[in-house]
């Protein structure tokens, strides 16, 4: 990948083109470059439907489109990402604090101007329910420092019992901690960064668990980064997606959302709950 800097240059090997065409060339290759990063986490390749139909909606919003792949994802789909315009990073660990840390890692090695992270299930999902929205929300990023892409309350409704509820505390808790004076969604997984900002995030937040939740956006705000935020209706739940063979078996999307709220899901979920926030509340 170029950087900027150096990509108006590359005009010059084109030493027939004339001048106006190399005019337009340099105006396309000069424009801010808006990365998406994605963290990918798919061991059965329940994704590689919805990536053959609408990955090339990603391809075409962004310059350019990476995925930090878990160890364990399936083989067939990270071949397809990287043969149809993906660069794929393949993690040694699945560990998913690591992952977002080494997703925002990238774009900032790139040196791009915004860098838009996004969970590779919700990109796609956007990408096939509201892609005029998400390029919307591409363009939004590019204004800003530090982007919150949020669900309203029909799309965060939308999940599983176990993952709305105990969403509902942590997200008050890092609101307050913001001094918001509303309640605010930063468990969406969409957020975007200046190349400023990413760097503050790189150099300040330790990925060592699932508290950079709670963590970023207070180091945004400490370091002087003004949030900016959008409700987007294509962050709705995006996991029937990637286990369409679960639905089917159950008979329905409603059927799954209550078959995957399990005791052993509610425990899960509530565990992240008080590590999404123990490094920013009071005596933790």
């Amino acid at each position: 990948m170029r950087t900027l800097q150096n990509r108006c240059l590359t005009v010059n090997l084109f030493q027939k083109t004339d001048d106006s065409t190399k005019k337009r060339l340099c105006d396309i290759l000069d424009a801010p470059m808006t990365m998406l990063t994605c963290g990918l986490h798919d061991p059965h390749g329940g994704l590689l439907w919805i990536a053959k139909k609408y990955a090339d909606v990603l391809t075409k919003i962004f310059h350019h489109v990476h995925m930090t792949a878990s160890p364990n994802t399936d083989p067939e789909l990270l071949i397809w990402l990287q043969e149809h315009g993906c660069t794929i990073h393949h993690r040694r660990t699945n560990n998913i604090p690591q992952t977002y840390f080494e997703a925002i890692q990238r774009g900032v090695e790139t040196k791009a101007e915004t860098i838009f992270y996004c969970d590779a299930d919700r990109a796609l999902h956007w990408a096939r329910t509201y892609p005029a929205e998400l390029k919307r929300a591409a363009a939004m990023a590019t204004k800003a420092d530090y982007f919150v892409g949020m669900r309203g309350p029909k799309e965060h409704q939308s999940h599983h019992d176990a993952l709305y509820y105990t969403e509902q505390l942590p997200n008050a808790i890092i609101s307050e901690r913001m001094e918001e004076k509303m309640r605010r969604d930063y468990l969406s997984g969409c957020y975007g960064f200046s190349q400023k900002a990413a760097t503050y995030i790189v150099k300040h937040m330790k990925a060592d668990s699932l508290s950079l939740y709670g963590d970023w956006p207070l180091i945004m705000k400490r370091h002087g980064f003004k949030p900016t935020y959008r409700i987007c209706k294509g962050l709705g739940w995006e996991t029937p997606d990637q286990h369409t063979d679960d639905v089917e078996r159950l008979g329905s999307v409603d059927a799954y959302r209550e078959w995957l709220s399990s005791p052993a899901e509610w425990k899960r979920r509530a565990k992240m709950a008080l590590e999404f926030v123990e490094k920013i509340t009071p005596n933790s």
